[in-house]
């Protein structure tokens, strides 16, 4: 008996200690909130204010955080035009290692073959096994439940409805298409990431665009529209925003930007994520009056505002017609890559648009002229595609006859031209 009244006075003497550790005993990193302002006192447009809470934790809270359930705080409060945001602390979660994530609608023809097509490739034919997690917005957006097996079958993938991962006052109409994107790198669980569209389709293992020129140094790596800048990208906006159109240009090599593919270290652009995500999921008030195009140069430009410095890839985005008539109908995107003392251009990815413009006939494409061929380079005479590529683009057919049959008949019965790889680019 004596023995459990000890025991009780020792539980109880713990229980009273901790708890003081637990409310009254503050971690030392204690510091004010951090508050940016951006484009404040820009006319007609609207302020982003960006709250960075420091979340001190006592030591006892530091020690029994489960801070890989919590969710990420996303609430947008809207007054007099303006936009505010509280942008949760980096260390609040766990974050870490590198992985792969997409956003992709389980609803769309267009999303779903390429997507497939493209994990299978990267499984199958580059052997990779690079952590992938693909983000689907709210019911509408859900996979079947055969299609789903079929992803996860192919190994260490993740599927998620990414209204699980974050907590928001905003609709899911706010949050889906190419919203979805940067929302998708602020909620995945690496600290580095790679962010693909749904319809890429890999040359590589993704693991290696990691190492990439400029990834080491910038903690981000985008890559070049084929488009020159300005074509889409306001000019009067850029001016307006404070950017201004030749600071803008010059940073990227006069083209604008394709975030068919984006590179980052999560940690170092948390708050720029937070930015790129206001900019996108309140694109009315910011690209809807065309003022950009979609999210592909907001990557840049949230970057901007808070004094960062991407990288962007050198190499032009090419279309390939080679000697035999056979077309990609999009174009490719190559990095460079230091191996020992030389530096090798690679092709890495495919970003899925159509820009070769011509009449379809029996053999396929006929190639009448290139959409906005101002900067990428155009091989049309005797250029023999990579075997890498027609290899990859190979592969992919296969897993397209692997999928078609999952395929919703309703889903198929909205597409009146597929844009996708699972039909094969190259006739």
């Amino acid at each position: 008996m004596d023995k459990l009244y000890i025991a009780l006075i020792i539980f109880v003497i713990l229980f009273i200690v901790l708890s003081f550790v637990y409310f009254l005993y503050p971690f030392v990193d204690e510091f004010n909130d951090i508050t940016t302002k951006i484009m404040e006192n820009v006319p007609d447009v609207p302020t982003i204010k960006l709250i960075e809470k420091n979340s001190p934790k006592t030591i006892f809270q530091k020690i029994m955080s489960e801070s890989n359930t919590k969710k990420i705080h996303f609430e947008i409060d809207t007054s007099n035009f303006n936009y505010s945001i509280v942008v949760p602390n980096y260390e609040n979660y766990n974050f870490a290692g590198k992985g792969l994530a997409i956003a992709a609608s389980g609803d769309r023809y267009r999303y779903i073959t390429g997507l497939f097509t493209n994990l299978y490739v990267i499984r199958k034919y580059h052997k990779s096994n690079i952590p992938i997690e693909i983000f689907y917005v709210g019911e509408t957006e859900k996979f079947t439940l055969e299609i789903e097996k079929l992803i996860l079958g192919l190994g260490n993938i993740k599927i998620i409805n990414i209204l699980d991962r974050i907590t928001t006052n905003l609709s899911e109409v706010e949050l889906k298409g190419y919203q979805t994107k940067p929302l998708a790198a602020v909620c995945s669980s690496f600290e580095e990431v790679i962010v693909m569209d749904a319809d890429a389709l890999c040359f590589v293992d993704p693991h290696y665009l990691f190492f990439a020129e400029g990834y080491a140094e910038n903690n981000m790596v985008l890559f070049k529209d084929y488009v020159d800048c300005l074509s889409f990208v306001s000019k009067d906006f850029m001016e307006t925003i404070g950017i201004g159109t030749k600071k803008y240009c010059d940073y990227t090599h006069n083209y604008e930007i394709d975030s068919s593919c984006v590179i980052l270290n999560k940690k170092i652009y948390w708050d720029a994520l937070f930015t790129i995500c206001v900019i996108n999921v309140k694109s009315d008030s910011y690209h809807k009056s065309k003022n950009v195009l979609g999210d592909k140069d907001t990557w840049l430009i949230g970057s901007m505002f808070l004094g960062l410095s991407p990288f962007i890839t050198r190499p032009t985005p090419y279309v390939f017609i080679d000697k035999n008539d056979k077309v990609v109908v999009g174009h490719l995107q190559s990095s460079n890559f230091v191996d020992g003392s030389e530096t090798k251009e690679i092709f890495t990815h495919y970003n899925n648009q159509k820009i070769i413009i011509g009449e379809a006939n029996m053999d396929g494409f006929t190639y009448n002229e290139v959409k906005n061929p101002t900067n990428g380079e155009i091989n049309y005479d005797g250029y023999n595609i990579p075997d890498r590529i027609l290899e990859c683009f190979k592969v992919g057919k296969e897993a397209s006859k692997i999928l078609e049959p999952m395929i919703p008949m309703k889903l198929k019965m909205g597409v009146k031209s597929v844009n996708g790889v699972s039909k094969g680019l190259i006739p």
